[in-house]
């Protein structure tokens, strides 16, 4: 594989890892401390190390283009819904937003990257891959 080609396939992973992530928001605004392009270079050190102002610049094209598109395939999700999810061990629940159509309830990231939903609403019933769901849920 040549160089470029690392450098963009690090792009295009390290703008989807930082959607997972949650520094980058649904809106597209990046929520830590990056480079004033929007490339995070420490992922890209990483990925390709030693990378040139050339590749630096390369990488910061592709990973704002790749947050576009995350931002593309994401439109139309809207929260309807705060779960509090229990968690074994901890004393506060993780939250967590979902948008609740047709039945089917997805996360922010379930929706941009078209992933199989972990949590539905069955007769009136939520679950979690297929389980009655023992958390909290809150419309939003």
């Amino acid at each position: 594989m040549d160089r470029i080609n690392e450098v963009t396939l690090a792009a295009e992973e390290c703008a989807q890892e930082a959607w997972r992530n949650k520094t980058i928001d649904h809106e597209g605004q990046i929520l830590v401390a990056r480079h004033p392009e929007g490339g995070d270079w420490e992922c890209l050190e990483e990925e390709c190390p030693g990378a040139s102002e050339e590749e630096r610049q390369a990488f910061d094209q592709i990973f704002a283009e790749q947050v576009r598109d995350l931002l593309e395939q994401a439109k139309g999700w809207r929260p309807t819904h705060r779960l509090r999810v229990p968690v074994p061990g901890c004393q506060r629940p993780v939250t967590e937003e979902v948008m609740l159509d047709d039945g089917v309830a997805y996360t922010l990231d379930e929706w941009a990257f078209g992933e199989r939903p972990d949590y539905a609403v069955e007769d009136g019933r939520w679950t979690f891959q297929g389980q009655p769901f023992c958390g909290e849920v809150e419309p939003i």
